[in-house]
């Protein structure tokens, strides 16, 4: 009984789940490893070699022959390893010469399967200032990225803003282009994407604009450059980030105004207070850049800019 029982022992195959930096999930037998590489048999296809600098970490996972179970746990533990979820909340009142309330909503999900990742930002911000609304607007942000090789992608994505204050109150966004993960190590992180694509503004029809606006949506051709940022500390539990996009047109609708570029930046530091809840300090710096040409003067530079900082608490799932 003993000798047929070996035969069985020699079937159970040691399995292996390689997490990889750019969140894909390979699992199967180890065949040789060596400082730079891993060599890898799936069950689903030939073995294949992995640089050791695009592997997140290496789990030992145990997958006896015709044993279901064990089986529907990887499956479990890797569909929920492809899911990602953050949230943080940012709330404040201010009292003093100007009152002033701030309400602020930022929630991300990501998915990734196989070669291809997808993601939904979402975020809301309310402001009062002497009991006035100062802001008040929403913005939905959906992007998918195709994984060509280990760190090369390309993106597609949108982005649908609706301001119930501004003159622009809707603005929709489709870009498309290349990205690369310049770092892709566990405590270093560096994605930048240049984008191509199409902004479409839409403004209220009221008499100031009616005035200066053939029509009440305007097209704009752009290109963009993307970057995302995060390092991690090693003997803290420390998070520096940065993300952000800069915005060039390439046609300017109106004549009499020429928008140039934009800035849109995120900086800061999450403290994790647990595995799953973070305090986060950010500072927002928005600069757009736009020339007036007035009828017999000289053209007029504007820089709008818009400075935040403000101290939020979240969640990771």
């Amino acid at each position: 009984m003993a000798l047929f029982s070996l035969p069985l022992l020699a079937q159970q195959v040691q399995q292996s789940r390689i997490q990889m930096h750019n969140g894909d999930v390979l699992t199967g037998q180890i065949l040789n490893q060596t400082d730079s590489s891993v060599t890898l048999q799936p069950g689903y296809s030939a073995a294949i070699v992995l640089k050791r600098s695009d592997i997140q970490h290496i789990q030992p996972v145990k997958l006896a022959q015709h044993d279901n179970t064990a089986r529907q746990t990887v499956q479990q533990a890797t569909a929920q390893s492809a899911w990602s979820l953050e949230f943080d909340v940012s709330a404040s009142n201010r009292y003093g010469k100007q009152d002033a309330s701030l309400f602020n909503l930022v929630s991300s999900a990501e998915y990734r399967q196989g070669s291809w990742r997808s993601a939904l930002d979402l975020n809301y911000d309310y402001e009062l200032k002497e009991q006035a609304p100062k802001t008040h607007q929403y913005k939905i942000s959906p992007a998918i990225d195709y994984y060509l090789q280990q760190r090369l992608f390309w993106r597609l994505t949108g982005d649908y803003q609706y301001n119930y204050l501004a003159a622009d109150y809707k603005n929709i966004d489709l870009s498309t282009g290349p990205g690369y993960a310049v770092l892709q190590q566990q405590q270093l992180q560096l994605d930048l994407t240049l984008m191509a694509g199409l902004k479409r503004a839409s403004f209220r029809d009221t008499e100031p604009l009616r005035s200066v606006l053939a029509d009440t949506s305007l097209s704009y051709h752009f290109v963009a450059m993307e970057w995302d940022f995060k390092y991690r500390l090693s003997q803290w539990p420390l998070e520096i980030y940065s993300e952000g996009n800069l915005l060039k047109l390439l046609n300017q609708p109106l004549s009499y105004l020429h928008f140039n570029y934009e800035l849109l930046s995120n900086t800061g530091l999450r403290y994790r207070l647990s595995d799953r809840v973070r305090l986060s300090w950010t500072y927002e710096y928005n600069l757009t850049d736009l020339e007036a040409f007035l009828p017999r003067q000289q053209s007029v530079s504007f820089d709008i800019k818009d400075l935040r900082q403000k101290l939020s608490i979240g969640a990771s799932f």
